[in-house]
C-alpha cells in the first residue's frame, strides 16, 4: 500500500501518491498520512478483539521509522520544531518501507462492545473502533470496516453433552423457546430443561449470532440474564458460574462465543465444550473454507474521511494529524508482506510478526480469495 523513501525517493502508489524524486529536506510526499509528528490515537469497542488489537498495536508502536528529536528546541511553552519525539527531517537519509514513520502511538481502551465502539468513533470520542461484526445496515454511515482476521462463533454447553450436533433450526428453536428440553435435541439425552443465556446487546458476537438465528437472541421469554439482571458480557463463562440466573444450573446452560477467544483463553472458557453445527465441527480449517456455518470477520473500523479504499491497494483520506495517523495504521495492518519492513528487535518481517499475533490469539488471516482492495483485509464501507 504505502511505500516511501525519505530524501532521494521514488514513490508509486496508484492514485494516492505523486512520484517524488530529490525530496527536499522537511517535506513529505503528498497524500500519505505522514506529517513527521508523533500522534497518540485511541481505539475502543469489541471485547473479542481487545487482546489481538493490543498485540498488533504493540508491534506497530515498536516498528521502525524516522530519526526523532531527543530534546526540545526553545523555551516552554514556546517550543520550536521539532518537539522531542517528532521526526528530525532536515538532513535525514533513512529509508523506511512499511514501518511507522511518524512513530505514532496506538492505545486501546477497555471493551464496551462493538456497537458502542463504532458510536464512540462516529461521535469523535475515539480515533478508531474495534468490531467483531460487519457494519449495520443503517446508522453507521461514514465508517469503513477493515476485516483483518477471521473467526467463528461456537455454541457451547457445560453439562458434558458434547460431542453433540445440532442444526441451525434447532439452535433457533433453543433461543426462540420452542425447544426447551435436551431430549428434544437428541433422543439419547436424558430429559432436562435447557437454560439458554443471552448476551450484552452491544456485542458484535451477539450481532453475529442474531444473523445466524435470524432474530434477536435476547428476545425469547426463556432467555436468561445473570443474577444481576444484565445479559452476560461476551466470551466469559465465569459469569454464568459466579452469577447464574435463578433456578438454573450450569450443567443445563447453553451459550455462544468466539471460537478464537474460547480456544485461546481456557480460563474464560472454563468447562465449556463446543457443539457441532449442521454436522460440521468448528476448527480453523472449517472456518477458513466456510463449511462451518457461523463465521465472521473481525474489524478495525475507521472514519471514511480518515481512510477509505480506492482500489489497487491504495487509499484516500487524511494527510496530517490523528486522522493521518489512523490512515498510517490502517494501511500497515492491511498491506501484504512485500510492503512491510523488518523488526529492529527480531529481524522478522513485520507482516510475519502480525500473523503471529493474530494466530496466537486464536484468529487466522483473511483467506486470499476473500481479500479486497489489493491488500490482506476484507474492506466494507457502511451504507
Amino acid at each position: 500500500m504505502k511505500i516511501m523513501r525519505k530524501m532521494a525517493v521514488g514513490v508509486s502508489l496508484g492514485a494516492t501518491l505523486l512520484a517524488v524524486t530529490g525530496l527536499p529536506a522537511g517535506a513529505d510526499p503528498a497524500d500519505t498520512g505522514w506529517d513527521d509528528k508523533a500522534d497518540i490515537i485511541v481505539g475502543q469497542g469489541s471485547d473479542t478483539t481487545y487482546r489481538v488489537m493490543s498485540g498488533l498495536s504493540d508491534t506497530y508502536n515498536a516498528a521502525n521509522g524516522c530519526v526523532v528529536a531527543t530534546a526540545d528546541s526553545g523555551t516552554p511553552p514556546n517550543y520550536t520544531s521539532p518537539l522531542s519525539g517528532d521526526c528530525v527531517v532536515s538532513g535525514q537519509t533513512s529509508t523506511i518501507i512499511g514501518g511507522n514513520w511518524d512513530h505514532d502511538i496506538v492505545a486501546n481502551k477497555y471493551p464496551v462492545g462493538s456497537s458502542q465502539g463504532v458510536k464512540e468513533l462516529l461521535t469523535g470520542r475515539v480515533d478508531y473502533a474495534r468490531s467483531s461484526r460487519p457494519p449495520k445496515t443503517s446508522g453507521e454511515t461514514g465508517s469503513t470496516f477493515w476485516g483483518f482476521a477471521k473467526d467463528g462463533i461456537t455454541i457451547v454447553v457445560m453439562g458434558g453433552r458434547a460431542p453433540l450436533n445440532i442444526t441451525q433450526a434447532q439452535a433457533a428453536g433453543i433461543w426462540n423457546c420452542s425447544i426447551t428440553d435436551w431430549n428434544q435435541l437428541d433422543g439419547s439425552l436424558p430429559s432436562a430443561p435447557i437454560h439458554p443465556y443471552g448476551m450484552n446487546p452491544s456485542s458484535g458476537t451477539k450481532a453475529s449470532m442474531d444473523t445466524f438465528l435470524g432474530f434477536d437472541a435476547n428476545a425469547g421469554a426463556c432467555v436468561k440474564k445473570l443474577s444481576t439482571n444484565v445479559f452476560a458480557f461476551e466470551n466469559d463463562v465465569k459469569q454464568l458460574i459466579d452469577q447464574p440466573a435463578a433456578g438454573t444450573s450450569l450443567a443445563n446452560s447453553i451459550w455462544w462465543g468466539s471460537y478464537a477467544e474460547f480456544k485461546t483463553y481456557a480460563f474464560k472458557r472454563q468447562s465449556a465444550d463446543y457443539l457441532s453445527i449442521n454436522g460440521v465441527a468448528v476448527s480453523n480449517g472449517t472456518i477458513a473454507n466456510n463449511s462451518y456455518p457461523i463465521k465472521r470477520y473481525v474489524y478495525h473500523v475507521t472514519k471514511s474521511a480518515d481512510v477509505s479504499p480506492i482500489g489497487g491497494g491504495a487509499t484516500a483520506g487524511a494527510d496530517t494529524g490523528k486522522g493521518g495517523a489512523v490512515r498510517e495504521l490502517t494501511e500497515w495492518m492491511c498491506k501484504p508482506k512485500a510492503g512491510h519492513t523488518t523488526s529492529d528487535y527480531t529481524g522478522e518481517n513485520l507482516y510475519d510478526l502480525n500473523t503471529g499475533v493474530i494466530s496466537n490469539n486464536g484468529f487466522q488471516r483473511i483467506p486470499a480469495a476473500e481479500r479486497t482492495n489489493g491488500g490482506v483485509c476484507a474492506v466494507t464501507a457502511a451504507p
